[in-house]
This record gives structure tokens, C-alpha cells and sequence, in this order.
């Protein structure tokens, strides 16, 4: 579906945009091969430096794939999980985009139980599946987050 970018209501971005002028010269070039991704509010919930690109390009209309959703947990659940699997996050970001996923998780449904099958749990098995990662990556990322928060001078290696 296609909106006018100006009712498109883009909050501020979770982390640095990167080059924008490199993006928007692509995008001018090729088109936007990925459309950005709105909730039933037409608040932008992937696609903040194609928007960025876009703005700059001074275009009207953009196409969009809109999705429903629930509350700003789940928002920023998803925003979180598409950045991920996209991999365009510094290894930074990802543990603490991960770690932030969890949380939210844990905020709305609990904490894991023992059966990993009931409902959606914050278990690392569901966010490995949310993210097309393995158990094995999530659960080491989600140490390493810890660990960050507990000696900060890791993220410089």
C-alpha cells in the first residue's frame, strides 16, 4: 500500500543512521527494493534510514507494509527482532538490542517457565526463533550483555 510519507509519524532513532547520503543515492538509483514497515497508527516501526533516505530524496508517497500492533512493547519487540535478523546492527547493538528484546519479553508474558512449549515465554529458545538465530548464539549474547553492563570496557574489543 502506498501513504504520504508526511503522515508516516517516525519517532527518534534507537541507534546512529550511518550514511544516509550513500542510502538515498541507492534508493534513487534502484528504487526502494524494501518497502517500510508502519503499524495501524502509521507509526514507523522498520525503516528508519530508508525513511531518513527518502526524506531527503523529497519524495511524497512511499510504499509501506503495514502490520498490527498491540501495545508499545510489542512495537518495539518487533522494530528489535527485524533489526536483528537483517544483521546490520555492530556486535554491540545486537546483544543489547537482544538483551532489550528479553526484557520486554520477561515485562509482558514472565519469565520462562519449565515447559518451553506454553504460550510465548522470554526464553532464549523463543527469541532464537523470532530472531533465526541459534539458542546457543542468543544465549551467549544475552552474557555478554550482562557482562557489558557489569564492565563496560568490553565493548571496545
Amino acid at each position: 500500500m502506498k501513504i504520504k510519507l508526511g503522515e508516516i509519524k517516525n519517532t527518534d532513532p534507537r541507534r546512529e543512521s550511518g550514511n544516509i547520503k550513500e542510502l538515498a543515492e541507492s534508493i534513487e538509483k534502484e528504487g526502494l527494493l524494501e518497502p517500510l514497515v508502519i503499524n495501524q497508527n502509521n507509526e514507523l516501526i522498520c525503516g528508519r534510514r530508508r525513511y531518513k533516505a527518502i526524506k531527503r530524496l523529497g519524495w511524497q508517497e512511499i510504499e509501506v507494509y503495514q502490520i498490527k500492533t498491540i501495545d508499545d512493547i510489542d512495537k518495539l519487540s518487533k522494530a528489535i527482532a527485524e533489526n536483528v535478523i537483517r544483521k546490520n546492527l555492530t556486535w554491540q547493538e545486537e546483544v543489547k538490542a537482544l538483551e532489550e528484546l528479553q526484557q520486554l519479553k520477561e515485562a509482558k508474558y514472565g519469565k520462562a517457565t519449565t515447559c518451553p512449549t506454553v504460550g510465548q515465554v522470554a526464553s532464549v529458545r523463543n527469541i532464537a526463533k523470532e530472531t533465526k538465530q541459534s539458542k546457543s548464539l542468543i544465549a551467549q549474547d544475552l552474557q555478554l550483555a550482562k557482562a557489558i553492563k557489569e564492565k563496560p570496557e568490553l565493548t571496545k574489543f
